[in-house]
């Protein structure tokens, strides 16, 4: 039926503003009645959408990217990590428009590859296989080493080498002005360092800090002052001597858990470091804190696990050799126990951790097992040089650690 009137006056007197409908109701009444319903019931889905997309959100952080390997994958197939590595060899030879998101997506996939690949020669299979594939790539690849590393990509006619060199002396200087400040008893010092380190920003940077350490310069960041005279002053002749000194100057209880990080990697997971070190959880936060302060390591992730990092792979590699033989191999033995206790059911994602921390831990048995197990992981999706030499190198080693096993001949 039509509307009446908007003016039209109901059996009560009342005006009705946007008149009836055909049964007499106020549309004015229904109206408002109408919006108030759509509006609880929209409200409600989003509240309802929120609290979903939260759980599901939080069941992927703590599920550490297994969640996403069931819904690719139902369980039963290759993991992210593996299609990572296959698009490596593939989805790069041919023109990509990467988005940062993308980028920000292989840049961390990469990162986890990296840390569940821990053998140098692992490394170089990896970096060996992107180098292949870029070509017929939109993609530029930096990759930033020491002298002595070692590589093939000089022939490559898209590789070129950019040398970085020691700071020179106005920007060492520069350096240290912000680094100690422009106090008249440290003037002479600055000419001194520079000279001794040769200008390479990480030397400088922890010769500074020894001297601090040692007393030599107090005061704070940008205003040291000299304490003693500079003829008594000793700078270690290399960066790696300095930091072994800094080490060894750390109360014991932090240098043991320093130690403990570093057999563990350059990434230290907390809940890996803690099922080795041996202390409580608190006492552990605490001597962390100090190795944060002392910027031996730096924390990297909070969630969906606390993480740590070493502040360069200098610090990382003296930590790591300070430690005696018989330690070094105990910690590493530990480590597999650990990460089978700690990953248990899901032991695949860390067979190349489990076989190097087993290898280097003298673990033989476990070795040739996981050895095996990272080989044929490799050779399952071995599609470019760099996987071949992979699977040789496992092959290789776990040869090598069945000898260990098998009994002497007459």
């Amino acid at each position: 039926g039509r509307l009446a009137p908007p003016t039209l006056q109901g059996t009560d007197g009342r005006a009705h503003l946007l008149g009836t409908d055909h049964l007499g109701r106020d549309v004015l009444s229904r109206v408002i009645y109408g919006s108030r319903v759509s509006l609880v019931v929209g409200l409600s889905a989003v509240v309802v959408g929120g609290l979903l997309g939260s759980t599901l959100g939080l069941l992927a952080g703590f599920g550490g990217g297994r969640l996403d390997a069931v819904i690719m994958t139902g369980g039963l197939g290759p993991t992210p990590d593996d299609l990572t590595r296959k698009a490596v060899s593939t989805t790069l030879r041919r023109p990509l428009q990467l988005d940062e998101g993308v980028l920000a997506s292989i840049r961390a996939r990469v990162k986890r590859l990296g840390r569940r690949m821990p053998s140098s020669v692992e490394t170089q299979a990896l970096v060996d296989a992107l180098v292949e594939s870029l070509p017929a790539a939109r993609v530029l690849l930096l990759v930033n080493y020491r002298p002595e590393y070692q590589h093939t990509w000089g022939s490559k006619t898209y590789y070129r080498q950019l040398r970085i060199d020691p700071l020179p002396a106005a920007s060492a200087h520069e350096l240290l002005d912000a680094l100690l400040g422009d106090d008249s008893s440290v003037r002479a010092l600055k000419p001194l360092l520079v000279q001794r380190t040769e200008g390479t920003p990480f030397f400088l940077e922890e010769s500074v800090r020894t001297l601090v350490e040692t007393r030599v310069l107090v005061g704070a960041r940008g205003a040291y002052r000299l304490q003693k005279p500079l003829s008594t002053i000793e700078v270690p002749a290399t960066v790696k001597a300095l930091l072994a000194a800094r080490i060894d100057r750390l109360p014991s209880v932090e240098k043991g858990v320093l130690q403990a990080a570093s057999v563990i990697g350059t990434d230290v997971p907390f809940g890996l470091l803690q099922a080795i070190a041996g202390m409580p959880d608190e006492d552990l936060r605490k001597h962390l804190a100090q190795l944060q302060a002392a910027e031996f390591l730096y924390e990297t992730n909070l969630f969906p696990e606390l993480e740590h990092t070493f502040k360069h792979a200098l610090t990382h590699e003296v930590a790591y050799g300070t430690l005696l033989g018989d330690r070094r191999r105990t910690l590493h033995a530990r480590i597999v126990e650990a990460i089978e206790r700690l990953f248990a059911g899901r032991l695949t994602e860390q067979v190349e951790q489990l076989a190097h921390h087993a290898v280097r831990g003298e673990v033989w048995d476990r070795a040739i097992t996981y050895l095996h197990e990272a080989g044929a992981k490799a050779f399952r999706r071995s599609s470019s040089p760099g996987d071949c030499r992979l699977v040789a190198n496992r092959g290789g080693r776990s040869c090598a650690c069945s000898s260990r096993l098998a009994p002497p001949s007459r």
